[in-house]
């Protein structure tokens, strides 16, 4: 995840200032800071065009998904560290904290660009739906 994923919100800017006070944060050789994440084995996207819609996936030609984790760390320090107020950035807590799909386009240099990503947020109920709420 590059630095400008965490400039959405206070909050998750106070996260990448812990992380990179903590020696989380990288700088690749081009000058961009940011941190390593695991995702699983890239896979095609090979849902209806009103599937991908109800759930935001681009209609891209090529579209592929992979499962990011979530990340590894000592949330209770990073939490130490941040004002947990709330801001408008919890889809990207829960794709840091819970993980969630991350959806790429190849591109011309064969390196796959991420396009977007849907995190994975638990319901109060505590139950799982992947469709609409059934009677």
């Amino acid at each position: 995840l590059r630095e400008s994923f965490f400039q959405k919100s206070a909050s998750l800017r106070q996260c990448w200032s812990a992380l990179h006070q903590n020696g989380v944060a990288m700088e690749d050789s081009g000058g961009q800071r940011f941190i390593s994440v695991q995702v699983s084995p890239v896979a095609p996207v090979n849902l209806s065009l009103e599937v991908r819609a109800a759930n935001r996936i681009p209609d891209i030609p090529g579209i592929m998904v992979a499962w990011m984790y979530a990340l590894q760390l000592e949330w209770p320090m990073i939490f130490s560290m941040i004002d947990q107020r709330e801001d408008d950035a919890a889809a990207e807590w829960n794709l840091l904290k819970v993980g969630g799909f991350v959806y790429l386009q190849p591109s011309e240099d064969g390196r796959p660009q991420v396009v977007c990503a849907n995190s994975i947020a638990f319901h109060p109920n505590g139950c799982m739906q992947f469709s609409a709420a059934q009677p």
